[in-house]
């Protein structure tokens, strides 16, 4: 992953190193390591994709995008979560902020 386009990274207490990526740019920098991540899983699907996601996101998405990337010692990419962020205002004085995985249903259907 290009290291330019990093914006947060951090490395969890399994030794796991995550890298939140917030724009379109910066998870097309993974794409090559993605594609060989779902090659080494067993049960993918289309909606695992970012050929899916993406588009998603550009129809359905709102909020701020998140997708988080985790990578082990040998910096080899484990797993993705694709998230996003949405604000919602619950009462007069009061706006949470709640974490989706993008496709969740929220909005598209």
């Amino acid at each position: 992953m290009n290291q330019s386009l990093v914006r947060a990274e951090s490395r969890s207490r399994s030794g796991l190193r995550v890298v939140v990526c917030e724009t379109e740019a910066e998870v097309s920098s993974l794409l090559p390591q993605w594609e060989k991540l779902l090659d080494r899983c067993a049960n993918t699907t289309i909606f695992s994709t970012w050929e899916w996601l993406g588009p998603w996101w550009r129809a359905y998405g709102r909020g701020d995008f998140r997708l988080a990337a985790f990578y082990d010692e040998s910096s080899a990419l484990v797993a993705i979560a694709p998230l996003f962020v949405e604000q919602r205002q619950e009462l007069p004085h009061l706006t949470l902020r709640w974490l989706h995985l993008m496709g969740d249903r929220t909005g598209d259907s």
